[in-house]
């Protein structure tokens, strides 16, 4: 695993300019083009593995099943379209490890039931990205998964967007990564400023968050957790997080605000570097 993520982390993303170039020549069958722009792409399969599993075994299945997707986008990619690469192949990724997840159920992090429609709602964002180059809307996700997976066929709006909610965070790349911020994950992973190593060390700051927790009460270790996607797929806003526990957003806010204060407090006694994680 080591060596394997040292390796990837000498590639760099492309420009913007210098992938359409190097997308066009793989469209027209250009294979070491096609290579370079899988390469360039490997540290994004990494994130992606990491989100669905963090047992060490399975994130290295991930990656091998959600790098045969990112092979399979670069052949069907076409740059003409007026969208970046990782947009179109993020949904190639996607199916292979969902694939993997519903034929080996016990590495699964995610009810069976919901890695089923999962599945379905990759299908139908693949197709929008493969024809128009974006997300269909909520709407025709909840269309399509009825008429397409049976024991979905009731299933109510409220549920797919919980589902949304707790899937992967790169459903949507063009989303701001913050309540407050213009900045997508495009954005900064464009722009090289995420490497391989900083979505590794995801793992050993939540367990160092786990630590931080140990002095706060159950109700606000839940709100940590929550709000940093602590043994769950994703983060959650506060907004959701307050509609989860029933209180106001506000009132999740001052929890929150409180429980870091004693975590920094509790950090500090004990000379613990809190350092880019709180």
């Amino acid at each position: 695993m080591d060596s394997y993520l040292k390796e990837v982390e000498k590639t760099k993303p492309m420009t913007a300019d210098k992938e359409y170039e190097v997308a066009l020549l793989a469209q027209q069958g250009d294979e070491k083009a096609r290579e370079t722009l899988v390469k360039c792409n490997l540290r994004f399969v990494i994130s992606v593995a990491k989100k669905y599993s963090k047992d060490p075994e399975t994130v290295l299945d991930l990656i091998a099943v959600g790098n045969i997707g990112l092979i399979d986008a670069a052949k069907k990619f076409d740059p003409t379209k007026g969208f970046k690469f990782i947009s179109f192949a993020v949904w190639h990724i996607r199916k292979e490890m969902l694939d993997f997840l519903m034929k080996n159920s016990r590495t699964i992090r995610l009810p069976q039931s919901q890695i089923g429609i999962l599945g379905k709602i990759n299908e139908i964002r693949t197709r929008y990205y493969n024809d128009e180059g974006k997300e269909p809307n909520e709407e025709e996700i909840l269309e399509y998964v009825r008429a397409n997976y049976k024991t979905a066929e009731r299933l109510e709006m409220s549920s797919l967007r919980e589902i949304l909610m707790n899937d992967v965070q790169v459903y949507s790349l063009d989303k701001p990564m913050g309540e407050n911020e213009e900045t997508t994950i495009l954005d900064v992973y464009n722009s090289g400023e995420n490497s391989t190593e900083d979505f590794i060390r995801e793992e050993s700051v939540q367990k160092t968050l786990e630590c931080l927790m140990e002095p706060l009460s159950w109700f606000e270790q839940e709100v940590v957790k929550r709000r940093h996607g602590i043994g769950r797929i994703s983060y959650q806003e506060f907004t959701s997080i307050a509609d989860d526990l029933e209180y106001s957003s506000e009132r999740i806010r001052q929890i929150y605000s409180k429980a870091l204060r004693k975590m920094k407090l509790w950090a500090r006694q004990r000379n613990i570097s809190v350092e880019g994680i709180l």
